[in-house]
């Protein structure tokens, strides 16, 4: 009988550490850490894994031995590396302040900066990047979609500005964005009010129109959320990973009326993945969970399936 196995790459504070997860043992199990830096968020192409590491800009690591990952190369970049998203030969950064900076890796000992696209008062905190285009949120402002067809180049087509739209009070984080077929599904938090210690949050996801680039369209929204660090769609259910609620499942069937159909008390999550009927949780100081949501309105947590490795930001399954 063979057993199927897969791996994951959990994102820590001083770097990040390969998984083995056998499900039909309910087991994960470390096989390897490397880590010098205060990694954000991490992509895998092949034997590589393409690591945000905030002011450092991008890390390069050959993972192609799992257990003595190394690093290759890096490239500063100009701003505060957040997310990356790699296909091809390229490794697209959401570069805070500095905008979406496109690197060459076709080299991954001597990366290079092909072109990049910023604006003022821009801060790009997302990406994601489907076909010819990249989607990339900003903190204060919403979704802008980017030609890069000619990576050295990359052009501004079309924007969804959540200010302009809705004339929201306070100050509001567009800090998640994932795409599926014709929408774009963005997360944001907005500052309620300021209580004697913490602000009050709330939370909402957006759902863009975007089958005319130029011209992305608001199709729905729901709104009863808190802090959706993360976002992940799959058929029809996207699954948000929503602070102090947890992981929350939404059916998005009508992008005009998305609606609540399951949850899961797993609090504190950054990240978050999804392979065929597992979720892979990162959950920053409360470790990698894993749940099964083979049923999407019932997630469940599979006794064994969770490791408590410290300071989780960001995690990918390949």
């Amino acid at each position: 009988m063979i057993k199927k196995i897969s791996s994951v790459l959990v994102m820590l504070l001083a770097g990040f550490f390969p998984g083995v997860l056998f499900p039909g043992n309910n087991s994960i199990t470390k096989i390897g850490e490397w880590g010098t830096r205060n990694y954000l968020d991490v992509a895998v192409q092949d034997h590589y894994a393409y690591c945000a590491a905030g002011y450092a800009g991008l890390d390069i690591i050959d993972i192609s031995n799992a257990s003595l990952p190394k690093k290759t190369g890096n490239y500063n970049t100009p701003g505060r590396a957040t997310k990356v998203f790699v296909m091809g030969n390229y490794a697209y950064v959401a570069d805070s302040r500095e905008g979406l900076q496109v690197i060459d890796v076709s080299n991954p000992y001597s990366p290079t900066l092909a072109g990049y696209y910023n604006r003022e008062w821009w801060n790009a905190e997302a990406v994601y990047v489907k076909g010819k285009y990249a989607y990339v949120t900003s903190e204060f402002e919403g979704l802008d979609i980017i030609d890069i067809s000619n990576p050295s180049s990359p052009t501004p087509v079309g924007s969804y500005n959540i200010y302009e739209n809705w004339h929201y009070d306070g100050i509001q984080n567009v800090v998640g964005v994932a795409v599926s077929n014709n929408y774009a599904y963005i997360t944001l938090e907005r500052i309620l009010s300021w209580g004697d210690k913490y602000p009050e949050y709330t939370g909402e996801m957006h759902i863009i129109d975007i089958s005319v680039p130029g011209s992305p369209q608001f199709a729905g929204m729901y709104g009863n959320l808190n802090i959706p660090m993360a976002i992940q769609v799959k058929g029809n259910f996207a699954y948000i990973g929503d602070g102090s609620e947890g992981l929350v499942v939404l059916d998005i069937t009508d992008p005009a009326n998305p609606s609540l159909v399951g949850n899961h008390d797993s609090r504190g999550i950054y990240d978050l993945a999804i392979d065929g009927n597992y979720v892979y949780l990162a959950r920053y100081s409360n470790g990698l969970r894993v749940l099964d949501i083979s049923t999407p309105t019932l997630p469940y947590d599979k006794r064994g399936f969770r490791y408590s490795w410290f300071g989780r930001r960001g995690i990918c399954q390949r």
